[in-house]
């Protein structure tokens, strides 16, 4: 069945009809700012931001170097406009203008290049505008058009896909530009209605598809940053102002942009995740900088303010975006006042850790979501966990190679479930472009991208998994994923992993595996950057000052087997598949698999995790429980005992209980499905 996803969510973006003649503010400036503001930007840049502004102020050697039209006048083409909108004075506009002639002589044509180019240069030209010749309008004006007409040839890549945001969505800068100067008219009607077309029906819809009520992006961090958040937040500011239409007064994905980036960032060391794309140790930017204080200012979000204030310059050269939208009453909110726990609903992510401030606290990331981009990985039931270093990893190097395609964004890479039917073919072509017969990883496959917003077909290719139950407390966080459309029907009927946080720095994962022939075998992974070392009944692994160590408790029988070393790090069907070029410092390589030594069609993988910092390691006691119908565990820890149970036959479902001494701090019979609770939308997480 086809069903519209619709309602409050998307009420900004119904996929209405575009007007004909769009009420574009007629004077310059337009882009980001009009005229009535400027004599505000004059006295913060007097008083708020006075430090900041004489700082800019001084960097003389922007002003007065050579431009080339390449990637670094990107960072330095907007100080002297903005200088000139502040001051006025002939020779600030003559050095932004310098830019401009830089781009007219040689304009780019380059897929990253050329929408940085459009952008900056549309902001320069129109806020030095009245001091341009005729002449000289009509030479940039034809250097745009040339630049806009490059990027509509580019592949129309999915509404979800960052390509399609960065490059397609900056047209509409030069259709608010140049509406209704009489210059490139045909071509300047096209892009502004295209471009409305792409941010108002295609880019934002999407966004607030994927974001839900509780956020988030499905491309990882370092590509939502610069690639889709970034131009997007940017391309909906210019529309706000030159086109009178607020799309950020309801839109989830720009209220929830704080909220899912401080969940998702590493204690040990500040980074993001390291999830789909993102590479290791990737942190807060200036590419976040330059839209988290527009969205603080125009959501009113004090937790996405507080993450802004956190991020330097790196070039002060483009702090203007501060003065500009920073808004100086919004009271910033630090994060210690969330809960430890979040569950972002349409994306399919479950962030948990044990605390806010400290360096030391645990961190796990849990992904069970549609396939909604290209730069997604096969990674349904994954998990990573953080304590005092990288411990349960995400393996693997963000290079487009046969490295990518046969074991990156495979699940093998991942801290999932492999089942491998010996019969089952993968095909490269979608991941380096050829036809190529890929490596038999046991994973999961990958499926058609629904490439336009509105529409969810279930059952369908981007069908492919979903977090069925979720719960937390200040005791636990318990999350259930269904992954079992994620794989080939032919090799698997069921699967879905029970993961619980018992905080906190305790993890138990269950497993139940169905596949239609005993002869499949199946291996549930661990992937570590050091070699993980057998300690007594389990296996340890430690990085940085973390420390890992995993019990195996079912199968029964059950075989363990250490993968990696040198020339093995990538190793997937008898063939390692090293990075041709790039690195990264947490690509791992080891991991650990799990295999049932009987073949049989139900596997039930129980494993239980503790982790902790290697100076004060204390292990804890456990025992497995077993019933009719039900696993479980008792384990002892800081002074509590907690009870697990978990269903084997039918739905998954967990009977919890934790208890300090005589005090029962939880008691709860989790059923399989969500009950209907519903998490606040925005900054309150």
């Amino acid at each position: 069945m086809v069903r519209l996803i619709y309602g409050w969510l998307f009420g900004l973006v119904c996929l209405v009809p575009l007007c004909a003649q769009p009420a574009i503010v007629p004077v310059h400036p337009r882009i980001y700012v009009t005229p009535e503001r400027v004599p505000e930007l004059r006295r913060l840049c007097q008083t708020v931001y006075r430090d900041l502004y004489q700082e800019m102020r001084g960097m003389n050697w922007v002003l007065d170097r050579e431009p080339g039209a390449g990637h670094s006048d990107m960072t330095n083409m907007v100080l002297p406009a903005f200088l000139y909108l502040v001051e006025g004075e002939e020779a600030l506009a003559n050095s932004a203008k310098n830019y401009l002639e830089a781009v007219a002589k040689n304009p780019p044509k380059e897929q990253y290049l050329t929408p940085e180019m459009i952008r900056h240069t549309c902001i320069v030209f129109d806020w030095i505008y009245d001091r341009l010749a005729a002449e000289e309008k009509a030479r940039y004006a034809r250097a745009l058009v040339e630049m806009g007409e490059y990027m509509l040839t580019l592949w129309r890549h999915s509404d979800f896909n960052n390509h399609f945001v960065n490059e397609h969505l900056s047209v509409l800068y030069i259709g608010v530009l140049l509406h209704g100067e009489g210059m490139e008219e045909e071509a300047v009607a096209r892009f502004l209605e295209e471009g409305m077309d792409y941010l108002k029906n295609h880019g934002v819809p999407a966004a607030n598809e994927i974001a839900g009520q509780d956020g988030g992006q499905a491309e990882g961090f370092s590509y939502n940053d610069w690639g889709y958040a970034r131009p997007l937040t940017h391309t909906t500011e210019l529309w706000r102002v030159a086109g009178g239409e607020d799309l950020f007064a309801s839109s989830p994905f720009f209220a929830t942009q704080g909220v899912w980036h401080l969940y998702c960032r590493r204690p040990h060391d500040g980074a993001f995740v390291k999830a789909e794309d993102c590479p290791s140790g990737f942190k807060p930017g200036e590419d976040l900088k330059s839209y988290l204080s527009l969205i603080a200012a125009r959501t009113g979000d004090g937790y996405a303010q507080w993450l802004s204030d956190q991020i330097p310059w790196r070039y002060k050269q483009k702090a203007w975006q501060e003065i500009l939208w920073r808004d100086p009453q919004l009271q910033a909110e630090e994060p210690n006042s969330l809960p430890l726990a979040k569950h972002f609903k349409k994306l399919g992510w479950v962030a948990t850790r044990s605390g806010w401030d400290a360096a030391d606290d645990t961190f796990a990331l849990f992904q069970c979501g549609d396939f909604y981009a290209g730069h997604q990985h096969l990674d349904a039931n994954a998990f990573v966990i953080h304590k005092g270093g990288s411990l349960a990893i995400d393996s693997g190097v963000n290079e487009y190679s046969r490295h990518r395609a046969n074991y990156y964004a495979r699940t093998i890479a991942h801290n999932s479930v492999v089942v491998w039917d010996p019969t089952e073919r993968f095909s490269s072509a979608v991941w380096v472009g050829d036809d190529t017969e890929g490596a038999n990883d046991g994973g999961q496959l990958r499926p058609d991208i629904i490439s336009r917003v509105g529409v969810f077909e279930e059952g369908g290719p981007r069908d492919t998994a979903t977090i069925t139950q979720y719960e937390a407390s200040p005791h636990f966080t318990y999350v259930c994923g269904d992954a079992t459309k994620s794989y080939s029907p032919r090799k698997l009927r069921f699967y879905t992993r029970q993961f619980v946080h018992l905080q906190p720095d305790l993890f138990v994962v269950f497993d139940r595996v169905d596949s239609p022939a005993p002869g499949f075998d199946k291996a549930w992974l661990l992937h570590s950057i050091e070699e993980p070392i057998q300690e007594g009944e389990g296996w340890a692994i430690e990085q940085n000052q973390g420390r890992l160590v995993v019990h195996t408790l079912l199968p029964e029988a059950s075989e363990t087997k250490i993968i990696g070393g040198p020339g093995k790090e990538f190793w997937v069907d008898g063939t390692n598949y090293p990075p041709d070029s790039k690195s990264d410092p947490e690509s791992g390589a080891w991991r650990l698999e799990v295999h049932p030594r009987q073949p049989e069609t139900e596997t039930q993988f129980f494993h239980v995790l503790q982790v902790g910092l290697e100076e004060d390691w204390q292990p804890v006691a456990f025992t497995r429980l077993s019933e009719e119908n039900r696993q479980g565990i008792r384990v002892e820890y800081q002074g509590k005992t907690a009870t697990l149970f978990f269903a084997t036959q039918g739905e998954p479902a967990l009977h919890l209980t934790i208890q300090a001494g005589s005090d029962m701090l939880e008691q709860r019979q989790i059923p399989a499905r969500q009950t209907g609770i519903v998490e606040p939308i925005g900054n309150r997480g």
